[in-house]
């Protein structure tokens, strides 16, 4: 299947889709440093440019519209303008392509606080549009640490189907995995530890060979489930404690209380470390030969942090992704019956 990537970024949707086995059809994107790594990174100069100027009947067929549209006006850490900000408009172009080109599906991406802006009446009226366009829509908040990578982030996702076209499951429904933490959580443990007592909790669950846990909270302090193997120079503090042959902390913010935070982690001295490029690039999913390229081409330190924080994680893209694309959600509405449909 094809796929058309607004808002593209670096292209986390780009990696995660064509990781499933689907073509680019395009992209759109007007940040110069994002467009010069997207560019380079995957040998493509079809950028059609500013979203928003876009002539949707030029565009190539697809099968699916992929893309984050601008989350500042949603998000808290900034003013929650919503439509009022130009870049929160940004979706009704979205639409907009949607209407003109109809592909099967769209998938999209923002921040949690698109569900509760304005107390919900902005999400509501993205869904009422894409109602009267004639897609059916489903929606679910995703944790990036449930997927394998150690960060903590939430973002919410929003499948689109056209009706006339196709009909889906419901992709977020409780207990599959994506709402339901103990279920998500539990698809990966391979063992228990046991408490003294004997019992055992969901906070003790092994999640792989090495006890290593996928994500940054992933311990606490009454029951952990790493294994201590020595100390740093025999000391007896916390932060000095050693969980693998490599001297690795158990996750980046292991060093927590005064002790590293949970921005980077201290080397010696008491020095405050923040994390590179390149451990940000691996926090989304990405390869390590992304950042690479981005020095090669002459991007900075700055260039590269904005760039990689402004992109999609992208084994949840790909987890989202992979489920639309399954044999399930894929079957003609008319084969399944009305009994099927929303």
């Amino acid at each position: 299947m094809k796929f058309l990537e607004l808002c593209a970024g670096i292209g986390g949707f780009r990696v995660a889709l064509e990781n499933l086995g689907c073509e680019c059809a395009g992209y759109s994107e007007i940040d110069k440093n994002a467009i010069k790594l997207y560019s380079a990174f995957f040998n493509d100069e079809r950028n059609f440019g500013d979203v928003t100027k876009i002539e949707a009947e030029k565009l190539p067929d697809f099968d699916i519209l992929v893309g984050g549209f601008p989350c500042q006006a949603f998000s808290v850490a900034g003013k929650r303008l919503g439509f009022e900000d130009t870049r929160g408009t940004i979706f009704f172009d979205f639409a907009r392509i949607l209407k003109a080109k109809k592909p099967t599906f769209g998938i999209f991406e923002n921040v949690r606080g698109l569900l509760n802006h304005e107390r919900g009446r902005t999400f509501e009226t993205i869904i009422k549009t894409l109602d009267e366009i004639g897609y059916d829509a489903q929606w679910g908040i995703i944790n990036t640490r449930f997927h394998g990578l150690p960060q903590n982030r939430e973002r919410v996702y929003i499948v689109a189907n056209f009706r006339e076209r196709s009909a889906t499951k419901i992709l977020f429904e409780r207990g599959d995995g994506i709402t339901d933490k103990v279920a998500r959580t539990q698809q990966s443990i391979i063992g228990d530890y046991h408490t003294k007592s004997g019992k055992t909790h969901q906070r003790s669950g092994v999640l792989n060979e090495n006890s290593i846990a996928p994500c940054l909270i992933a311990s606490d302090y009454k029951e952990p489930r790493m294994v201590k193997i020595g100390a740093i120079d025999g000391k007896r503090h916390q932060a000095d404690r050693v969980y693998s042959l490599d001297g690795v902390s158990t996750t980046l913010s292991a060093q927590g209380g005064g002790l590293g935070a949970k921005t980077g982690l201290y080397s010696a001295g008491d020095k405050v470390r923040r994390l590179t490029p390149k451990e940000c690039f691996r926090l989304q999913g990405f390869k390590d030969e992304m950042v690479e390229l981005g020095y090669k081409i002459g991007l900075s330190d700055t260039a590269l942090y904005k760039a990689v924080g402004n992109a999609v994680s992208v084994p949840v893209v790909e987890w989202v992704a992979g489920r639309v694309l399954s044999w399930d959600n894929l079957r003609d509405a008319n084969e399944l019956g009305s009994d099927y449909l929303f």
